[in-house]
């Protein structure tokens, strides 16, 4: 994806403990595509929510990402789907 602007990105290629705020959700076409967004609204990835990379699994493992006070593994592929933009 080519960012909209310098300070937006996927979620997949946020920095560890760089803090971000989604921005949106795009995850392709199709049932799964929208499943995918569905689930990802559901566990609260909405637009304006802060959310942060807590660690990262070595050799393209998942993710730990912190939204509010949750925190939750996904593959790098549903955070490939999570636009975020840098700062709080």
């Amino acid at each position: 994806m080519a960012p909209s602007d310098a300070g937006d990105c996927r979620l997949a290629d946020l920095p560890a403990r760089r803090p971000g705020r989604v921005v949106g959700l795009e995850a392709g076409s199709g049932a799964d595509a929208d499943e995918l967004v569905l689930r990802l609204s559901e566990l609260g990835f909405l637009a304006g929510e802060a959310v942060e990379v807590v660690a990262r699994a070595a050799f393209g493992g998942p993710l730990a990402v912190r939204i509010g006070s949750a925190t939750f593994a996904l593959r790098r592929s549903e955070a490939a789907a999570i636009r975020v933009r840098h700062g709080r």
